[in-house]
């Protein structure tokens, strides 16, 4: 018996590893793709994907916010003469 080798290449989408060459989507992108337009047809199913996007871009402001913070003080630190 031949061992083959299966190719892996990243999702179009999310990055990770699918060896599906003619999707190019893993199989959780590929779901989501699949489902999302259906999904959001429906009152309860287009306030969750609006949330989870809502909450999703409050983490993003918050981490930028963090890095901005960080990033003053590493520059007071070289102001200072203490790094």
């Amino acid at each position: 018996m031949e061992d083959c080798e299966i190719r892996l290449i990243p999702c179009k989408i999310c990055g990770l590893a699918t060896s599906m060459l003619k999707t190019k989507l893993c199989n959780n992108c590929w779901e989501v793709i699949s489902r999302l337009e259906d999904f959001v047809t429906a009152e309860k199913g287009y306030t969750f994907v609006k949330n989870v996007i809502r909450l999703q871009d409050k983490r993003t402001a918050d981490l930028f916010i963090e890095m901005q913070i960080e990033n003053k003080k590493l520059k007071e630190k070289l102001k200072v003469g203490r790094l």
